[in-house]
């Protein structure tokens, strides 16, 4: 938690806020729902193990990021 809010203050201290930022790891859903609200993106645990999904959902995160139309492949 403490490293993600690290590295989220970094970026915005440098400009880089219009990067996304996702994490994974077993992060309680107490803390996910903390990092989200402070500007993670997306969050993804042990129990998220379809790699395709994942994977579009990232896609999804840089479009939306950039102003363009989510995918949606395999929602």
């Amino acid at each position: 938690m403490q490293l993600v809010e690290s590295v989220l203050q970094e970026m915005r201290l440098r400009d880089l806020t219009h990067v996304p930022v996702i994490a994974g790891g077993i992060i309680p859903p107490e803390d996910a729902e903390k990092l989200k609200a402070v500007g993670v993106r997306a969050i993804y645990t042990p129990k998220d193990f379809s790699l395709n999904a994942i994977m579009a959902d990232m896609v999804d995160v840089v479009r939306e990021c950039n102003g363009l139309e989510r995918l949606g492949l395999l929602k």
